[in-house]
Formats: structure tokens, sequence, C-alpha cells
């Protein structure tokens, strides 16, 4: 670059730090699984490549590097800061298979094969809708040239109908916050949305009141950097799932499946709208459907080659060798909740009945092998032994056909609860602690993290949210010190309860 070529425009990045996080459904492994659900063959998340465009400070990649060393992680940003960063805790790490680059998305096209390669999976999450117009379909020319034949792409976006909701309260924020100083205006902004958000919740409580309560909760709990990354984002647009794929689609990209599978599935749906959507055959009209009955306002969508052969219906034998992780955290069949018809559950993506005492049992069995996933041939054969106990298999379990068919509508049935976000699936699942080790030990990456925020990626990659005495614990959970110990250092009469909790959370390696 010359001398007197105009420098670059300030990214607000740098500016305003946005951190990194750990995304469960950009894990390798789980978009494999949606691949082999559809009778693709993608590569074994222990042996991949991975691609993320919009990377940050790495905060995903990282967590992902260590958890899968034989791998190669590649990410991308425009942000220079963030990347300065990643590149140092990498290496304090030690982690040679990621590799954290400045760079335009857009200039990645000119780049040689060579120096782009070919990913088995990409991941453009938290971009697509923040970004100039051209970027955007630079994101997905590089998804197409990059993607190798039987990979994967997860591309998230703002959608509507549900953004329609949200859109008055960020145009007020930037309209608002247009005569701050630069320096005043996330502040400007933060303080006018919550003026607005209040006066329209009492001038208009049964149309908008409890939107903008809602909206008034989230304003108050955002971060400086989501405020101005998120509501005053210059470029931020929110698109029909129909227009995004007819984008795609000009780039020889096809629709996979929703990258999380508790949304926008038939069964979450009314009897009624369910039949109405059966009868849309095409996937993409069916998908835009079920965003206006569900009012989506968020979209994380799975992209394949648009000429990947794909079958939408997956028969029970491919779940075979599959593993199951409990994600209820509840023991469904504990001792005094037998004599219930029925337990209803509240889980992140709403209230789940459970019925039924077989899958209660599979579940209860699942539950305490937490945190560590059992193949569904352990799992079955764990758990039919215990519906005859209880008297619940219908006489089945006493011959090789019964027990066929017990293990067939268990499957099912923990398919279905998959879909309900109960359990998670994985091919090659993490190797846990299967009891709090005599000297914990977590990772290095774990530890860094319980030093510096309030949330920390788990060794089966899940940001959770953990309190300071969790936190101060796991960072002296390096292998060297006994609970006890532990708990001594940090002048605590007993920490067992914190151990137990962060070994069901997936923070412990085996001892």
């Amino acid at each position: 670059m010359s001398d007197d070529a105009a420098p670059p425009p300030p990214n607000p990045f740098d500016d305003f730090v946005y951190p990194g996080y750990a995304y469960w459904f950009t894990h390798p492994d789980h978009l494999g699984l949606l691949a082999w659900l559809h009778y693709l063959e993608p590569a074994p998340a222990s042996a991949c490549r991975v691609l993320e465009l919009g990377c940050g400070d790495g905060g995903n990649l990282l967590s992902l590097a260590q958890a899968l060393p034989e791998s190669r992680f590649v990410g991308v940003d425009l942000a220079g800061e963030p990347i300065y960063r990643g590149l140092a805790l990498a290496g304090d790490l030690g982690l040679d298979n990621v590799d954290l680059r400045q760079a335009d998305v857009r200039d990645l096209l000119a780049w040689p094969d060579d120096d782009l390669g070919s990913f088995d999976f990409i991941v453009a999450h938290g971009l697509f809708s923040w970004v100039p117009d051209d970027v955007r379909e630079a994101v997905l020319a590089v998804i197409r040239r990059a993607l190798a034949p039987n990979g994967v792409a997860v591309v998230s976006f703002n959608a509507y109908p549900g953004m329609h909701d949200y859109e008055a309260l960020r145009h007020f924020m930037r309209f608002h916050s247009l005569t701050y100083a630069p320096e005043e205006r996330v502040k400007g902004a933060r303080d006018g949305g919550l003026w607005y958000a209040a006066q329209i919740a009492t001038m208009a409580p049964e149309i908008k009141g409890a939107l903008m309560q809602r909206l008034y909760t989230s304003l108050e709990r955002s971060s400086d950097a989501l405020i101005r990354h998120d509501y005053l984002a210059e470029n931020e647009q929110s698109f029909w799932f129909t227009d995004f794929m007819e984008r795609a689609q000009r780039h020889g990209l096809a629709f996979l499946t929703n990258a999380k599978p508790t949304v926008l599935r038939l069964a979450h749906f009314s009897p009624e709208h369910a039949e109405l959507l059966r009868g849309v055959t095409d996937p993409i009209r069916q998908q835009q459907y079920m965003d206006f009955l569900a009012n989506t306002r968020f979209r994380v969508v799975a992209l394949c080659r648009a000429e990947a052969r794909l079958e939408r219906s997956a028969d029970l034998g491919r779940f075979a060798g599959l593993a199951l992780e409990d994600r209820a955290h509840t023991d469904v069949w504990a001792e005094e909740l037998r004599d219930d018809e029925k337990v209803t559950l509240e889980t992140p993506h709403g209230l789940v009945e459970l019925s039924g005492r077989p899958l209660r049992i599979a579940l209860s069995v699942l539950h305490a092998a937490a945190p560590r996933a059992l193949t569904l041939e352990e799992l079955l054969a764990r758990t039919i032994p215990e519906l005859a106990r209880f008297g619940a298999d219908d006489g089945l379990a006493a011959n090789e056909d019964g027990r066929a068919q017990l293990g067939a509508w268990l499957t099912r049935e923990l398919v279905a609860v998959w879909f309900q976000g109960l359990v998670h699936l994985w091919h090659e699942p993490p190797d846990l602690a299967a009891a709090v080790p005599e000297r914990p030990q977590t990772g290095p990456l774990q530890r860094e993290r319980a030093r510096e925020r309030a949330t920390v990626p788990s060794l089966a990659h899940r940001e959770e949210p953990l309190d300071a005495l969790e936190r101060a614990v796991l960072a002296l959970c390096d292998g060297a010190r006994t609970g006890v110990e532990i708990a001594r250092e940090l002048g605590e009469r007993d920490v067992g309860e914190v151990l137990a909790r962060l070994h069901r959370l997936a923070f412990f390696a085996p001892g």
C-alpha cells in the first residue's frame, strides 16, 4: 500500500470489545451429525477443517481447537484488535492448530486456492445481518468456493417477521443518539431506548406492553459492546427466510436444515398448524410459513452445496451408533416423581411435558451417566432391564423380539426429545470424567476464562454462566490440587457442591 493511500475506516469492533463465546451449534460434530442424518458423508469432527468468517477474538474457535487437536481451524475478521488478542491467547495456550487472520471477507475471493483451501465446516455467526450488502454476497460466495462436497455451513441472521417488533426501538435509539458526541453515543442510545420502551409500555399496554417490558429488561442487561454492535450497527438488515435462500441458491447453496434442532419443527406446532404445514411440500416455503406462525426473529441456518443429494427423512437405523447426552438436568424418574403420571420440565425452549414410564426411565438412566454420553446401544442395554424391574416393559423384555420392539419404540421417543432439547446427540462425544476426580482438571482455556469473565466454555463446547466461587474453583482445577486443597487455598470450608456442579456441566477431564 502506498504512503498516500487512504487508511481503512475505523472499525467499531476495535473500540468496543465484543468478546467471543463458544456456540454449541457450530461444533463440527453437531454440524456433521446434521449432514449425516440427511445422508451426506461429512468429515469426522476429530479430523476436519473449519473456517469461521467474522471470528472476532476467536472465542468460538479456540474452544474447538483445544477440544479437537487433530483438526484445523482458520478464523477471519476485519477488526485487527480482536485478532491480536485471539492470537496472543492461542499462543499462551499452546494451540498450534488454529490460525486467526485479519482480512476482509471480500478479499478472500482473490486468494489463491492454496491459500484459502477447502473446509468441511464453515461458520458465519453474527455476521450476515450486520455488514454491507456486498460483504453478504461475498460471504455466500466464499462458502460456495471453499465448502467441501459433503460440507456444512452455518449462517445466522436477524429474521422477519419477528424483527418487525424490535425495529421501532432500534430506529429510535439510532435517531436519539445522533446528537451525542461519539464517546457518549452508546450511553445516549441506552438511556433513550429505556425511556422509549417505558413510554410505549405505558401508552399501549395491551398491544406492546409485554414486548416493551422484555426489551427494557434486555437493554438494562446489555453491555456497551452489544448496544454498539447490535442496536447501532450501521448496516443492520433483517431478512425473510425465502429472500435469504434466494441469495444462497444464486451462489449454488441449498437449505440443509435448521442448525438448532429445537426450533421450527412440525412437532412444535399445534395440530391445526402442523396439518397446514404438512400440505406445503417445498421445504423452503414450509420454513417460511413456520416463521410466520412462530414470529421468528433470528435464524441459524445450515447450508450445503446445491448438488448434494439430500434425504429429508432419516431412517431410525441412521441413529444407530450415535451417542446421547442428558440435557434435561433432572431425574424424571426420581423416587419422589414415580407416582406422577407426567412430569413438566422448563427448558430454554419452553415447557416440555413427559409422560409414559419407559421414556422417563430411559432419560433417568441417561441422567445418571451425565455428563458422559451413552451410545444408543449402551442406553438401551441399561434401560430395558430397568423397564422389566419396574414392570414398564409390557412383558416385552423377556425375549429378543420384544426387546427389539422396545428398542425401536424408545429410539423414536428419544429422537423426539432431541428435538425438544432434552438430549444432545453426538457422533464423537467428548471424553469427560465419570465422577469428580480426586484432583479435578479442566482445560487451560477454561482456567483462563474463569479468571476473566462470568461465562466459561465447557469441555463440551457450551458457554456456561458461573458464579464467582465456581469460577474461582475452576481456575484452580489444574489436576495438581485435591478438592480439599482448593478449598483451603480459597479460604472456604468445603467446595464439594461446587465441584459436583462443575462436573455435571462437563468441565472435568478424566482423572
